[in-house]
């Protein structure tokens, strides 16, 4: 969902810190924002919404990759609040383990994690990486981690990942 205050329009990337962000939002302004988009949890910007002071958050896609993972998986691949575009996405790998995972998405769908992004990050939409947020806010936000658990990425996949969303560093400023 959107959430909106008179310091902008944050639009939340699933995996992305969102919890973490609205929390310091609401508790370091005096304008603690509201929620838009009628309780779509991760709502897509509109080409009518006003994206003056709008702005997201990406991290990593090797991580993003990870984290999206280890959520849906936990949630038995169902994620009521995922917006349909991006669990459509996915549907080709769900169930499998994090290893035939990595190399299905990869081999299947490079920039795969870019097309998530880009849905979030329309013309007029300020991103940072998730990475920075300290230097954003000043301070360490203390990024919640919603799943504890997750599968190990070793090396190889952190390169399949790399090297299938060489695109998507490129675009979102990764080196």
């Amino acid at each position: 969902m959107a959430y909106k205050g008179t310091w902008g329009t944050y639009y939340h990337i699933p995996k992305c810190g969102g919890i973490s962000i609205k929390y310091y939002l609401k508790s370091h302004f005096r304008d603690p924002g509201d929620y838009t988009g009628g309780g779509k949890q991760h709502r897509l910007p509109e080409a009518a919404d006003d994206l003056t002071k709008a702005f997201t958050f990406v991290r990593h896609p090797a991580d993003w990759l990870l984290s999206f993972y280890a959520y849906y998986e936990f949630m038995g691949w169902n994620w009521p609040e995922l917006p349909e575009e991006i669990a459509d996405m996915f549907r080709f790998a769900e169930g499998l383990f994090w290893p035939m995972f990595v190399k299905t998405v990869t081999e299947n769908k490079p920039g795969i994690v870019g097309d998530v992004f880009d849905l979030y990050c329309l013309p007029g939409v300020t991103v940072y990486h998730l990475e920075d947020i300290h230097e954003i806010f000043g301070e360490d936000i203390g990024l919640k981690n919603v799943m504890e658990i997750k599968p190990v990425m070793t090396a190889e996949h952190r390169a399949m990942i790399c090297e299938a969303e060489k695109d998507t560093l490129v675009t979102y400023g990764y080196k």
